[in-house]
């Protein structure tokens, strides 16, 4: 089954790949993580652990621990992909939010700052 079977038979496609993924979890917990891991990062799951361990199992921003493995999100360089460290999603998300941008975290630590 090729890309234009999958585009022309959706439903099918669909049920194949559930059948498949469902056998590879079976055998695989970590089997999700894993793919997700190697698409979006190019790194393997022991490679994240490793990540963990060197920092302690907590977030490089605020530092609490993470509750579990899924916790801990990969934090990358949005522009070249390179990765960076492990944060938890708080802090990945509001450095985001701030679009990565030193001023803007900056004039919002002043805000603070004033208002403290």
């Amino acid at each position: 089954m090729g890309r234009k079977w999958a585009d022309e038979h959706p439903e099918k496609h669909k049920a194949t790949f559930d059948k498949y993924r469902a056998n590879q979890r079976a055998k695989d917990p970590d089997w999700d993580e894993r793919n997700a891991l190697k698409k979006n990062y190019g790194i393997t799951l022991e490679h994240k652990i490793q990540m963990m361990t060197a920092q302690d199992n907590k977030c490089a921003i605020c530092f609490k621990s993470f509750m579990n493995r899924g916790k801990a999100c990969i934090d990358h360089e949005h522009k070249t992909g390179k990765i960076r460290q492990l944060l938890c999603h708080k802090c990945n998300t509001a450095i985001g939010m701030f679009y990565e941008d030193v001023s803007i975290l900056q004039s919002a630590i002043e805000y603070l700052k004033k208002w403290s």
